[in-house]
C-alpha cells in the first residue's frame, strides 16, 4: 500500500511539472536563481574591463605628454642660450666650394637691412647719398652696398663715384663707401679685413677708412656725427688674387658704436670705378 502511494506522488510531481496550469512564476522563481548569479559576473567583468581600458588610456596620455613637456623644456633652454649670445659672433662665409668660419666677426646686418651708398665724401666730411645707376655718383643696380656686408664672396659693391660705366680716371670710384646702423646695437670694432671681388684688379681698394657713431637716422649724413677710428693701407697693396681677402688690419678702439662708415680713398690703379666683395668688422 505505501509503494503504491509513493508512486501515485512521484506521478503527481511529474504531472505537476509537466502541467499547463503551472504557474509561470514558479518557474521564473527556480530558473532566477542562476540568472541572478550570472548577471553579477558580466558586471564584474565589466567593471574589470571598464579598469584595464582606464589604465591603458592613462598610459597613452603620459607617453604623449612626457615627451612634449620635454621638447618644450629643451625648445626653452636653446631659447635662452640664443638671448645670452653676444653681439660679436662666428661666422660663415660661402667661397664657393668652401666655407671659411671667423671668429671675431662682428655681424654687419643693418637696421631694417638699410645700407647707404655714398659717394664725394671724405673722413670727417658730411655724406653725400649715392643711387642706383651706370652714370656718376651711382653704383651699379646689381652691385648695391649691401653686397659688401653679405658675407658672399660672390657678391660685390661696385661705386662710380665722379665717373660712370665707360669712363676710366685716377678718380674714378674714390671718396665712395656706405654707412649702416647695426641691427644688434653698439659694438666695440677694432680691426677690419677687406676681401676682392671676381674681376678687375685695378678697382681693388688700397687706401680705407672707418669711423663710428652714437647717432642713428636720418643725422648720420652730418660730418659731424661720425669719429675717426682708422685711415690707412686695406690690406690689399699685394694682390691677393680674385675673391680673396687680405690681411686684418687692427687699430685701437675700446668704445662701442652703433653705427659705423666705410670709406675709400685710394685704389690700385686706373678704371671706371672701386669695387670689392666684403668689408669685414672684428672685435678682438
Amino acid at each position: 500500500m505505501k509503494t503504491n502511494r509513493i508512486t501515485v506522488v512521484t506521478h503527481n510531481i511529474v504531472k505537476v511539472h509537466n502541467s499547463p496550469s503551472i504557474d509561470p512564476s514558479l518557474v521564473v522563481q527556480k530558473m532566477g536563481e542562476p540568472t541572478h548569479t550570472s548577471y553579477f559576473s558580466n558586471r564584474k567583468r565589466k567593471v574589470l574591463c571598464a579598469a584595464v581600458f582606464v589604465v591603458v588610456v592613462v598610459l597613452v596620455m603620459l607617453n604623449i605628454l612626457i615627451p612634449i613637456v620635454v621638447v618644450r623644456r629643451n625648445k626653452t633652454h636653446s631659447s635662452s642660450l640664443i638671448a645670452s649670445t653676444p653681439t660679436v659672433i662666428t661666422t660663415t662665409m660661402i667661397t664657393g666650394s668652401s666655407t671659411i668660419t671667423e671668429e671675431g666677426q662682428v655681424s654687419l646686418v643693418a637696421v631694417k637691412k638699410s645700407v647707404k651708398g655714398v659717394h664725394h665724401t671724405v673722413m670727417g666730411g658730411s655724406s653725400m647719398e649715392a643711387g642706383a645707376g651706370d652714370d656718376s655718383g651711382h653704383y651699379l643696380p646689381y652691385n648695391t652696398p649691401a653686397k659688401a656686408c653679405d658675407n658672399d664672396l660672390t657678391t660685390k659693391y661696385v661705386s662710380f663715384g665722379p665717373c660712370y660705366l665707360y669712363k676710366d680716371g685716377d678718380m674714378c670710384g674714390l671718396n665712395t663707401g656706405f654707412y649702416l646702423e647695426l641691427q644688434h646695437g653698439p659694438t666695440i670694432v677694432n680691426a677690419l679685413r677687406i676681401c676682392t671681388a671676381n674681376d678687375s684688379a685695378e678697382r681693388d681698394p688700397t687706401v680705407v677708412s672707418l669711423e663710428g657713431s652714437h647717432i642713428s637716422g636720418i643725422p648720420l649724413i652730418r660730418g659731424t656725427s661720425w669719429t675717426p677710428l682708422y685711415k690707412g693701407a686695406s690690406g690689399l697693396e699685394k694682390d691677393p688674387g680674385r675673391s680673396k681677402c687680405g690681411p686684418i688690419q687692427h687699430f685701437d678702439n675700446a668704445i662701442k658704436y652703433k653705427s659705423y662708415r666705410f670709406l675709400v680713398s685710394g685704389k690700385r690703379s686706373v678704371s671706371n670705378s672701386v669695387q670689392y666683395s666684403e668689408v669685414q668688422l672684428y672685435k678682438f
